[in-house]
């Protein structure tokens, strides 16, 4: 069957407010979705506000603006992706997303377009970049620097040819999170 994806560059600006060092004993999961750095659920757990997960019932959510939330079904930090389905309360959507098919075809359409989400879609998936910088500006933001691990590096992430920021990623052979001091380990 066709499934659209739902692409949507979370852009997350790395400034005075961002915590490059998460919190010991940080609540790892909501359910049965682990939930890696730079995301969490506690203050002090999440890199920036916009990273902020709630976990509600074992039910794990994102708000993409004040009054714009969605179920999340997947975070992967190797990927630098976000899975969401239905939103929690489709009133208030005044955002935009890109919608793009698997034959490259993209439109971008308001939230609250046409679509009924929850019936006609399975899952959305929501590319986000750590902060609007590139990696070699990134670099030079020492403390701010996202990229954690000593076998990380730095990707910087663009839509076709709209750049959107950078995401790090763990070294030629190791896996793990690259946002946390020493998260990426060998295979």
């Amino acid at each position: 069957s066709f499934i659209l994806l739902f692409l949507l560059f979370v852009s997350i600006y790395c400034g005075a407010d961002y915590n490059s060092k998460p919190k010991e004993h940080c609540p790892a999961s909501c359910g049965r979705i682990t939930i890696p750095f730079p995301f969490g659920l506690e203050e002090g757990c999440f890199a920036n506000e916009r990273f902020h997960l709630n976990c509600t019932s074992g039910n794990l959510t994102v708000y993409f603006s004040k009054n714009v939330q969605y179920h999340v079904t997947n975070v992967s930090v190797e990927d630098g992706t976000l899975t969401v389905s239905n939103m929690v309360d489709g009133n208030h959507a005044k955002e935009s997303i890109l919608i793009e098919t698997d034959n490259g075809y993209a439109l971008e359409k308001p939230l609250e377009a046409q679509f009924d989400f929850s019936m006609e879609f399975d899952h959305f998936v929501i590319k986000w970049a750590v902060a609007n910088l590139t990696c070699q500006a990134a670099k030079k933001e020492d403390t701010m620097y996202a990229c954690r691990s000593s076998h990380s590096y730095c990707l910087n992430v663009t839509h076709g040819e709209i750049f959107k920021g950078y995401r790090c990623t763990c070294s030629s052979g190791f896996h793990g999170n690259p946002y946390i001091k020493d998260g990426c380990t060998g295979l």
